[in-house]
C-alpha cells in the first residue's frame, strides 16, 4: 500500500476524515497528529476501533511500515474497507503536522 502525499493528507484532514494512528502507544505519546486517535496494534485493537469508529467510515491510517499489512488486515476483518495510508517517515519538508508531548512540533524520524 502506497502512502498518500502530504498535500492529499491535508485535503482529506480538512474534509473531516478520521485519522487512526496504530503505532505503539509510546510513539503516539511522543508525537502524533492533532485530532488523531491512537489505538495501538499491540493492544485491544479490534475492540477499540469499533468503539471509536462504529460507522465503519473512511480512515487515514498511520502505522509503522513493518506493521502496516497487519493493521490493514485487522481493519478489513472489522469491516473497514476504505483505508488510506499516510507514512510519516517519508515526509521531508518542515511542517506542523505532528504535535509532541514537549509542546514543540516536528516530523517523525526513522
Amino acid at each position: 500500500m502506497e502512502s498518500i502525499s502530504l498535500g492529499e493528507f491535508r485535503k482529506l484532514r480538512d474534509s473531516g476524515i478520521n485519522i487512526l494512528d496504530s503505532r505503539p502507544t509510546s510513539l503516539f505519546s511522543k508525537k502524533h497528529i492533532p485530532d488523531s486517535i491512537g489505538i495501538s496494534i499491540n493492544g485491544s485493537f479490534e475492540h477499540m476501533i469499533n468503539c471509536f469508529f462504529p460507522e465503519r467510515s473512511k480512515l487515514i491510517l498511520i502505522s509503522k511500515r513493518d506493521r502496516l499489512s497487519e493493521s490493514v488486515l485487522r481493519l478489513e476483518s472489522e469491516g473497514f474497507l476504505d483505508v488510506i495510508y499516510l507514512s510519516l517517515i517519508h515526509i521531508s519538508e518542515p511542517t506542523r503536522l505532528l504535535s509532541s508531548a514537549g509542546g514543540g512540533v516536528g516530523v517523525e524520524k526513522k
